[in-house]
């Protein structure tokens, strides 16, 4: 697992607010509560789903030689563990993320590095972000879990991560996301740590293990969420300059169908 930090000059917000979503079940029949922040609606829980959304199964590479010499999409359990699923929820390689099938319910997607971003720029910027975000306590994350409060709902949780070569590292420490930003030879992810508030910006390889979390757009002017089977891909300024999202800002959003959509968001 390559993690490296780097810098992204965000703007940061003093106050925010969240609402509880109606909910979301996918394929298998998990339920999971939603949150709205901003313009977006956010699981409150990692994915436990075991199938595509078409029904086909996502093949379980819990055995080490299957995950070591995986070939194609799949999961497993934290040390092979079922029981730390209900809390903390699968793992899955990247082919699971970039794969022509969905596996996120219908309607919502994989996040982008682009939407991760517009996340924690609501909620104040990398260095504080995490925070907001971390269940609070010590009963699922390890000591000292600095400065948790989860005021934002979202409600995360470590489920660490299981290496290229089957290892499995950082449950209780670590929660690792996938977005569907790849690069060359991995992919862009964000982490949170049990000894920091922040919200880091890494690397993943493709054949590591991480947590998902899904995601979906959501009306600026408060009415129901919208429907779109589309993901982010940027956001533009009105001079066609590529930006982060802004509140009280008329911006662009472009997206992987070629649509576009003006947004203008009031804080």
């Amino acid at each position: 697992m390559k993690i490296f930090a780097i810098l992204i000059l965000l703007i940061s917000f003093s106050s925010f607010s969240q609402t509880a979503g109606d909910g979301v079940n996918d394929i298998d029949g998990n339920s999971y509560p939603t949150v709205i922040l901003g313009n977006q609606e956010w699981m409150g829980e990692n994915l436990r789903v075991a199938s595509f959304n078409n029904g086909d199964e996502i093949p379980d590479l819990s055995d080490y030689n299957n995950w070591f010499n995986q070939s194609g999409p799949g999961w497993c359990n934290y040390d092979n563990n079922p029981v730390l699923d209900l809390n903390y929820g699968k793992l899955y390689n990247y082919d699971v993320v970039d794969n022509q099938l969905e596996v996120c319910p219908v309607g919502w997607h994989i996040p982008s590095t682009i939407e991760w971003n517009e996340l924690i720029e609501f909620l104040g910027g990398l260095s504080i972000a995490g925070g907001l975000m971390k269940v609070d306590g010590t009963d699922f994350w390890s000591a000292p879990n600095t400065n948790a409060n989860n005021s934002s709902l979202f409600s995360a949780l470590p489920g660490g991560y299981r290496a290229t070569n089957g290892t499995y590292i950082g449950l209780y420490e670590y929660g690792f996301y996938w977005t569907s930003t790849p690069q060359t030879s991995a992919a862009d992810i964000f982490y949170l740590s049990y000894d920091s508030e922040e919200v880091s910006y890494a690397s993943g390889n493709f054949s590591d293990g991480l947590s998902i979390r899904c995601m979906r757009p959501y009306s600026s002017l408060g009415l129901a969420p919208i429907e779109l089977n589309k993901n982010l891909i940027q956001i533009l300024d009105m001079m066609g300059r590529e930006t982060t999202f802004k509140p009280n800002t008329p911006l662009i959003y472009v997206y992987d169908d070629g649509s576009t959509e003006k947004v203008f968001t009031i804080e």
